[in-house]
């Protein structure tokens, strides 16, 4: 699949007709990053919606210090700077930084209002775009809700399993630092904890790769 199709077949479009999802497709602008680069910088104008074709992304909260806190992290097929044709001169309340090589389409602002006001297929999609974050959000909340370490990490792979539609094994989507850092855990911690749960015979790690042996564990260990 080219990075234009995988565009094409985005929630963005569907339930239009190929050749006309191919034709409004074109409108977005493509650009490549390298692992490190800054696609949007905190406290910058939202000045478009961005299409993930490649690679992963983390969204960076960053205090006047310097320090950060992963809010997201976001794989091919995801979108960010939706809030941008919500408010008028919305600013981004978070950095993007490329974890990998990256891809991504952008569509202006402008043009983002346009499309929505001619086809009312837009503004569904549109809005299924926007409860996906909340529902992300929401997910974020539950998992800084939980009380240790473990249940933190155990309702994370939860998170990952039912995203990638895997019971048995989920691949980590970036480092064990950013992992961390978006489980608001000390890297040491993450660490250790992914350890115990080998130990526990709860989980097998290969690299990324991390194997569910106990998926019903999980489940029981976690705070709803």
């Amino acid at each position: 699949m080219s990075m234009k199709v995988s565009l094409s077949a985005s929630i963005f479009f569907q339930g239009l007709e190929p050749e006309i999802r191919t034709e409004y497709a074109a409108l977005f602008h493509m650009k490549k990053y390298s692992q490190g680069e800054v696609i949007v910088s905190q406290g910058d104008v939202c000045k478009s919606l961005f299409f993930i074709s490649t690679g992963v992304v983390a969204l960076q909260k960053y205090a006047e210090g310097g320090e950060y806190v992963t809010l997201e992290i976001l794989e091919a097929g995801s979108y960010f700077g939706e809030e941008s044709a919500i408010l008028e001169d919305a600013r981004y309340y978070y950095s993007v930084e490329a974890l990998s090589e990256v891809t991504v389409f952008s569509l202006p602002t402008d043009r983002l209002k346009r499309l929505i006001k001619e086809e009312l297929l837009f503004v569904r999609n549109y809005a299924r775009i926007l409860r996906v974050r909340i529902k992300a959000q929401d997910q974020r909340i539950t998992l800084l809700s939980q009380k240790t370490n473990r249940q933190r990490v155990a309702c994370y792979f939860l998170m990952l399993s039912e995203r990638q539609g895997n019971k048995e094994r989920i691949c980590l989507p970036a480092s064990r630092e950013v992992t961390a850092k978006f489980l608001a855990l000390p890297r040491p911690s993450f660490s250790r904890e992914l350890k115990a749960m080998e130990e526990s015979g709860w989980i097998r790690v290969k690299g990324r790769e991390v194997f569910l042996l106990q998926p019903s564990a999980f489940e029981d260990e976690i705070v709803v």
